[in-house]
């Protein structure tokens, strides 16, 4: 027997309330993905700051490779950030932190630990700090983000 492709091509209102469903859904975990960054950044620096960690393991190291499967260098990299985000509350809101999203922040966090280590003179310091956090856009691509670091880094 031959296919009808009429019924087959007729639209199911079911399938239109099941797409919607699943579209919120989509939209929830998106949202999820993009804040988690910071979320999980607020625990693992709780967990390292109160030593919580040795509740099961010896070292923050084991921690984080053992539970979260993440390497310590990469959890401090979410540490950094948060850090950023809390000290530059003007410039990094949370809402704001999660527009850039994590790569992006990972890049301007980056930045200004380069900045830390090469201007010792503090006002100097801050002020070119605020002059990435002024530059940098969350429609900027990361690549451009990161040029714009490095550049400003290089004429130091």
């Amino acid at each position: 027997m031959g296919r009808n492709d009429k019924i087959l091509k007729k639209q199911d209102p079911k399938d239109l309330a099941e797409f919607n469903n699943l579209v919120s859904q989509a939209f929830q975990a998106r949202y999820k993905i993009e804040t988690g960054f910071i979320e999980l950044a607020q625990s693992i620096f709780l967990i390292n700051k109160k030593k919580l960690y040795r509740v099961k393991y010896k070292t923050f190291a084991q921690f984080c490779e053992e539970e979260l499967g993440f390497s310590r260098q990469t959890i401090y990299v979410y540490i950094s950030i948060l850090k950023l985000i809390n000290e530059y509350k003007k410039y990094f809101s949370k809402e704001k932190a999660v527009e850039f999203g994590h790569k992006k922040m990972r890049h301007i966090t980056e930045g200004v630990n380069a900045i830390d280590k090469i201007i010792v003179d503090t006002h100097k310091r801050e002020k070119k700090k605020i002059e990435i956090f002024k530059k940098v856009k969350p429609t900027m691509a990361s690549t451009e983000i990161e040029a714009l670091i490095e550049d400003i880094i290089d004429e130091l």
